[in-house]
């Protein structure tokens, strides 16, 4: 399925991580660039470099922090949810064709294990063993 994605998302100009940071966005406006590696599963170094070239390409905007002086989070830009309105579709019809070769109960599965898989750094929920390096 990633090499369907990268397909997708290179005729549209977009990394997975861009495409998963502006996802992010459009569902959580205002999150922070940690916020965003965190939910993107990887590092905020490289969440800063994907943050700084979608902002680059005028995909997000970073408010100036205003009198505060508090950085406020970042958001998606009107271009950027343009793109991100059509490259969708065709992520989602990816992920479509992938999932109707699983079993219901497959695809129930892979869920499960996406959820655990998300919550890097955390103990499962299960008895199996866990090693942190």
């Amino acid at each position: 399925i990633r090499a369907q994605f990268d397909d997708v998302l290179a005729r549209a100009g977009l990394t997975l991580p861009e495409y998963t940071a502006m996802s992010v966005l459009l569902a959580r406006p205002g999150f922070s660039s940690a916020q965003l590696a965190r939910r993107s599963l990887i590092t905020p170094q490289a969440m800063g470099k994907v943050v700084i070239e979608l902002e680059r390409r005028g995909y997000i905007a970073r408010p100036s922090a205003g009198r505060t002086g508090r950085a406020r989070g970042i958001l998606l830009t009107r271009r950027g949810q343009s793109v991100l309105t059509k490259v969708q579709p065709q992520i989602a019809a990816a992920e479509s064709a992938v999932l109707h070769r699983l079993t219901p109960d497959q695809q129930e599965l892979l869920v499960e294990l996406l959820q655990v898989a998300g919550g890097v750094g955390e103990r499962p929920a299960t008895d199996a063993p866990y090693q942190q390096d």
